[in-house]
C-alpha cells in the first residue's frame, strides 16, 4: 500500500494543470489579437516555470549565433533560457521580447491554441532553420569536439483540429530529430526516443488533458535540468539535480503508421 505522500507531486501537478486547462477553455471564447500570447502565458506562468531550475526562465524572443543564418521566423514562443551559460547583457526579464545567445537556449516550445496542418508544417520549417544556427564554439572547443548538447524542439497545443491518427501520421515524417515532442491536450502526447521511435504517454487517470499537461511539464522539468548539466560539461549521474518527470513515467513505445494526410 502506497503512502499518500508518494503521489503528492503527481496530484499537485494535476491540480495546477486542471486550472490551466479550465482557463484555456474559457480563453477560447474570447477572440482578439493578444489571444496567442495569453495561451503562452497560461502555460508558462500557470504551471511550467516553477518546475524549472532556478537559473532557467521562459522567454519570448529571437535567438542569435555567430552564423546568424536567415530565418523566416525569428521570434520563438517559448525559449528555455539558462542565465548561467551566457552573458546577461541581452537578457532583460522585464522585456516582453528579448534577444538571446544560442548557447543559452536549452529548448524551444511552440504554443498553439488549436493545432492544424499549417501550424505543424510551419513549426517543422522553423526547426530546420533553427538547426542552421549552431552553437557558438571557439576554435579550441570546436576542435576538441567534446561539447554535446541536444537540440530540443517541442510543439504544444491545447487542442487539435485533426484526429489523433492524423497527428500520429505527421510524426512518421519527423524522425530526423527536428521535432523532439508533441503534446496536444485533447489528443495525445508523444516524444521521440533515443532509438528514433515515438513513445506515447499513457494516461493513468480520467483527467486526460490535465495529466498530459502534467506529463509535459515533467518532461520539460527533467529536460531543463539535464540540458543545464550538459551545457556545463557535468555528468548527470554524479549530480543530485533533477526535475519531476519521473512522476509521469508511463510511456509506451509505438511507431506511428504512415497516412495520406501526412
Amino acid at each position: 500500500m502506497s503512502h499518500p505522500m508518494d503521489d503528492y507531486l503527481f496530484e499537485r501537478l494535476l491540480i495546477d494543470a486542471d486550472r490551466v486547462v479550465a482557463l484555456a477553455r474559457l480563453q477560447k471564447k474570447i477572440s482578439h489579437p493578444a489571444l496567442k500570447g495569453r495561451f503562452r502565458e497560461l502555460l508558462v506562468d500557470g504551471i511550467l516555470e516553477p518546475w524549472l531550475p532556478a537559473t532557467v526562465h521562459c522567454a519570448t524572443g529571437t535567438v542569435i549565433s555567430f552564423r546568424n543564418s536567415f530565418r523566416n521566423k525569428t521570434q520563438d514562443d517559448i525559449l528555455l533560457i539558462d542565465r548561467a551559460i551566457s552573458p546577461s547583457v541581452l537578457m532583460k526579464p522585464q522585456v516582453q521580447e528579448g534577444v538571446y545567445m544560442r548557447n543559452s537556449v536549452l529548448a524551444r516550445i511552440e504554443v498553439k491554441s488549436t493545432l492544424d496542418v499549417s501550424g505543424f508544417r510551419g513549426f517543422a520549417e522553423s526547426c530546420a532553420e533553427y538547426r542552421l544556427l549552431g552553437l557558438d564554439l571557439d576554435n579550441e572547443r570546436a576542435a576538441a569536439g567534446r561539447v554535446h548538447m541536444m537540440e530540443l524542439n517541442l510543439l504544444f497545443a491545447f487542442e487539435s483540429a485533426v484526429s489523433p491518427d492524423t497527428l500520429r501520421s505527421w510524426l512518421q515524417s519527423t524522425t530526423d530529430g527536428s521535432l523532439s515532442a508533441i503534446c496536444v491536450l485533447d489528443s495525445g502526447f508523444w516524444k521521440l526516443t533515443s532509438e528514433g521511435l515515438w513513445a506515447e504517454y499513457q494516461c493513468q487517470t480520467d483527467r486526460r488533458a490535465a495529466e498530459r499537461l502534467g506529463a509535459f511539464v515533467g518532461l520539460m522539468s527533467n529536460t531543463a535540468f539535464d540540458q543545464h548539466l550538459s551545457a556545463q560539461g557535468r555528468d548527470r549521474l554524479t549530480s543530485l539535480e533533477s526535475g519531476v518527470g519521473q512522476h509521469f513515467n508511463h510511456w509506451s513505445p509505438r511507431q506511428p503508421q504512415a497516412s495520406a494526410e501526412a
